[in-house]
């Protein structure tokens, strides 16, 4: 189904990948977006068998509507679900899940363990671009209070540099922008981030080299255009 991270039994850190679920292909099997065309009760199903294996409650399990942005929303149990417009959410709260749906774009999951609040981010090469991590950082700093140098971050499962070819007009922003991070016309999107984070002056960085694109238990959008999402999941789960 996929693999875990958390520090202590007092954080749920957790990415899917496409396997165990219900959907019928392209979505298989274990697709957890309902805007992606696959049939909306199997979606439902695999959620349902998700968090039954995490041990969260379906009805806490926060997503968002994700559109390739910089907004990040602070979020509770009373919040419209999915959360709109936005691809960042942020809360302090126990037993709320939060969940970033992917498919290569690189999900990044954040832990303050001092201030005991939590973040899920979709960062695709627009939210790379557009600075969504240290903004993110910006906000659990002003909200939440916590100490940057605490944090613990977890870059999921996303396409790596080795597949993720980029076009002319994006190449020259790159080049312009982001010369450090090109390799001919490969982006390196994860090494952005870390250089993000390691900038803002984040320490604990987990990060998991899977290359989406290449491993195919993982959905890939560069490699099959219809498919599913995977998910990163965090829950801060209450003190034992």
């Amino acid at each position: 189904m996929g693999r875990g991270g958390a520090l202590d039994a007092s954080l749920l850190v957790y990415f899917t990948n496409r396997t165990n679920g219900v959907s019928h292909p392209p979505y298989s099997s274990n697709n957890l977006a309902f805007h992606v065309g696959d049939n909306p009760l199997h979606v439902k199903q695999n959620r349902i068998l998700t968090c039954k294996d995490l041990k969260i409650d379906p009805s806490r399990l926060i997503s968002m509507d994700q559109i390739h942005s910089a907004n990040i929303k602070i979020v509770s149990s009373s919040s419209t679900n999915p959360i709109p417009e936005c691809d960042g959410i942020l809360t302090n709260e126990p037993n709320l899940a939060l969940l970033v749906q992917t498919a290569d774009c690189t999900p990044v999951l954040i832990y303050s363990p001092d201030k005991r609040a939590i973040g899920a981010l979709h960062v695709g090469r627009a939210g790379a671009f557009k600075k969504i991590v240290p903004k993110a950082l910006e906000m659990m700093q002003n909200e939440f209070n916590v100490l940057v140098p605490s944090l613990h971050v977890w870059i999921g499962p996303a396409i790596q540099k080795c597949c993720y070819e980029i076009d002319k007009e994006v190449l020259e922003y790159a080049k312009r922008n982001f010369s450090s991070f090109l390799e001919g016309k490969r982006l390196d999107i994860a090494k952005i981030i870390i250089h993000q984070l390691t900038q803002y002056g984040v320490q604990n960085i987990h990060y998991d080299k899977t290359c989406t694109s290449c491993d195919k238990s993982y959905f890939s959008y560069r490699r099959e255009k219809t498919t599913g999402r995977q998910g990163g999941i965090i829950m801060l789960k209450e003190d034992l």
